[in-house]
């Protein structure tokens, strides 16, 4: 259930190294420990992956099945068709039908439903996207958007699950040295749920020699080594942007072994301890609020004094009264139990129609904690921007301490001004000899704007490996970004005969060099794709294709109802039919989407006008340049508007600075205007 983190927060495993021992299946274990792996199937673990079968989807209520989302004025319906399990969205459109519908089968069924659980699909090229709408144990079990979809613009059935996310939901996929950066692409089988050897570590020798040979048993571990094994997954100080961890460089995602320290594998930070953010609850926080409470700070606690693996739920008060025989203080309740107030349950902060168990151990708990939220989203000025502080391990070598609590600063923005002196500071001191480092530091600097700086670095990384595509993409992007596109097309051609099937790249080639095919290739690789199926109506039109234009807008749409470009450009071809009323529909979804997308509003004054509506267009035109006060076609549509309802002033200075346009049609049509106008 976690959010989509940005590429930069992903370098740290881009590179190749060593492949991880192959892992033993789940059921060999089963064969000598028979009773543990039964209970351990039933736990939150053991079904935190299943396929969607009519078995696993019990818990949810297909008689009470649709649910409308108001903020992104779309309809989604749970459907069951025999054994096969599928959900839909649709909107009503122009003229009240049914409009933009998609269907996706749920293949798979990510989350145990003790709390929440979310759908899978699997596409034709095998990649899995997360379904929008999930569901909820809270009242009884109810439909509702899943994290980070609560708002008009959300991912719909666009949402790739990468490796990352994965990673903690379920055994290890049979995925060679899976990389961060690209495109997830899975197996054709894979595990159900989270199995023995995400604790117990590589069992094939142990199973095949019928137990004689050794394997981990974390209950031997020291109680910090027991944490981490739990961590590896239970940790997460924020699934906002910060980033909450840094995957150390050269490891691949599924490398991770409990046999070995956590900081090995990844390096974990948080916001400053002076930021306001110490007390937040997300849905992740079980370590991070154990960590803090003084029951774990004062003594030898770990995550298996409460909990049993292999059992799932908590051990009961027991544990408490091990250390607590008699309460210290006055009793102040009837209650003979000790978690309800002293680990209350409280919602999260992330998911905000889950209610979780808080494990920071508190005397008193505040108020109000199960009452409803809104989403939290954040973004732009509501983003945390300040220092990101190592948090774990506690301390790290020097040139460790000095690299990645850099390259934290820069990974997604949260501090990226002093990062950036920071991490160029810390590259020169230990000069690195990968490519990862250098590269990170030119896509923060591209990404500051500092774009010839930013090519310097890229171009360092490339010097320590040439195939590093996240450099290659980098270079790409500055390069087209500074009006280069022989070298930027020349860039991605590089990138393609590496990753043929990378959807974005043939899109951005297909942008740059004006080619239908190049951007027919991205929507066949990813049909969800809907910028690349805007561009190619684009593409189209100028080539006079209007019926193969229109066809490609609306599939757009389709895709993402949100994308006011779209809208736009398939308003504008139906209203340069007469087609004037689907036009006006187009535009307003695209001005209720995109409010400071100025062409929306011009769309909108241009269709006023046309019904001669003059005061109308005008604060239309108004509304565009509001949006975008250097819109020459917003200058002239507002000149003219104003020139019909006899304001020759304004009209003129309008008409004037739209005639001093880059576009030659705006500035002749500025220019015949200009001339008509009575002096």
């Amino acid at each position: 259930m976690k959010r989509i983190v940005p590429l930069l927060a992903l370098l740290a495993s881009c590179r190749q190294a060593p492949p991880a021992k192959p892992i033993a299946a789940a059921p060999a274990c089963a064969t000598c420990h028979a009773a543990q792996a039964r209970t351990h199937a039933q736990s939150g673990m053991g079904r935190a992956f299943a396929r969607a079968t009519p078995p696993t989807l019990s818990k949810e209520d297909f008689s009470r099945n649709t649910y409308f989302h108001a903020p992104s004025d779309r309809h989604y319906t749970m459907l069951r068709r025999g054994g096969e399990f599928f959900q839909r969205r649709h909107q009503v459109g122009f003229d009240g039908t049914e409009t933009n519908a998609v269907e996706m089968r749920i293949d798979y069924v990510l989350g145990s439903g003790n709390h929440a659980r979310t759908y899978l699909t699997r596409t034709a090229d095998n990649r899995l996207l997360q379904l929008p709408l999930g569901w909820y144990s809270e009242e009884g079990g109810k439909w509702a958007m899943n994290p980070g979809y609560d708002r008009p613009d959300h991912q719909d059935f666009r949402r790739e699950i990468g490796y990352a996310c994965f990673f903690c939901h379920n055994a290890y996929p049979t995925v060679a040295n899976a990389s961060l950066d690209a495109a997830a692409v899975y197996p054709a089988e894979l595990p159900a749920g989270v199995d023995c050897q995400r604790c117990h570590g590589e069992g094939n020798e142990h199973a095949s020699s019928g137990g004689k040979a050794a394997i981990l048993n974390p209950a031997r571990l020291s109680p910090e080594r027991q944490m981490e094994v739990c961590m590896q997954c239970h940790l997460e100080t924020t699934s906002f942007a910060l980033p909450h961890a840094v995957h150390r460089f050269g490891r691949r995602v599924f490398s991770y072994s409990p046999a070995e320290p956590l900081a090995a594998y990844a390096i974990h930070f948080d916001h400053s301890p002076g930021a306001g953010r110490g007390g937040k609850f997300e849905i992740v926080n079980a370590a991070y609020r154990l960590r803090q409470s003084a029951c774990f700070r004062s003594g030898s606690m770990t995550c298996l004094t409460c909990h049993n693996p292999h059992q799932g739920g908590w051990k009961g008060d027991a544990v408490c009264r091990s250390c607590h025989a008699s309460p210290a203080g006055p009793v102040h309740t009837g209650k003979t139990e000790c978690a309800s107030c002293h680990m209350p349950k409280r919602r999260t902060e992330d998911v905000i129609h889950a209610v979780m168990t808080d494990h920071l151990i508190q005397r008193k708990a505040p108020p109000g904690l199960t009452a409803p939220r809104a989403e939290r989203v954040e973004e732009g000025a509501t983003a945390y921007r300040g220092e990101v502080a190592l948090y774990y391990p506690p301390s790290l070598s020097t040139a460790d301490s000095d690299l990645y609590l850099a390259y934290a600063q820069v990974a997604q923005n949260a501090n990226s001004r002093p990062g950036l002196a920071r991490l160029a500071a810390a590259i020169e001191k230990h000069r690195p000899p990968g490519p990862e480092f250098y590269a990170g530091l030119g896509l923060a600097l591209s990404a500051a704007g500092r774009t010839a700086e930013a090519e310097t670095r890229l171009q360092q990384a490339l010097d320590r490996d040439a195939n590093y595509l996240p450099a290659l993409r980098g270079l790409a992007d500055t390069a087209r970004q500074s009006g280069r596109q022989a070298r930027a097309a020349e860039l991605m051609k590089k990138i393609l005969e590496r990753r043929p099937n990378e959807a974005a790249t043939w899109h951005e080639l297909g942008r740059l060099e004006r080619s239908p095919a190049a951007v027919r290739k991205a929507v066949a690789l990813t049909p969800e794709f809907a910028e690349a199926w805007n561009t190619l109506g684009t593409l189209e039109g100028e080539s006079g294709n209007i019926a193969e234009a229109r066809r490609a807008w609306a599939e757009a749409i389709r895709h993402q109802p949100d994308l006011a470009e779209a809208r736009v450009n398939l308003g504008n071809a139906l209203a340069a039919e007469g087609r004037f009323p689907e036009a006006r529909f187009e535009a307003e979804a695209a001005a209720k989407s995109k409010p400071g997308y100025a062409p929306a509003w011009e769309l909108l004054g241009n269709l006023s006008a046309q019904r001669g509506e003059w005061p109308a267009a005008a604060a239309q035109f108004r509304k565009a340049l509001a949006a975008d006060p250097a819109y020459d076609r917003a200058h002239l549509g507002l000149g003219t508007a104003l020139a019909a309802q006899r304001d020759l002033t304004g009209a003129r200075s309008h008409l004037q600075r739209a005639a001093s346009s880059r576009n030659p049609a705006v500035q002749a049509e500025a220019a015949s205007l200009l001339r008509e106008l009575p002096r």
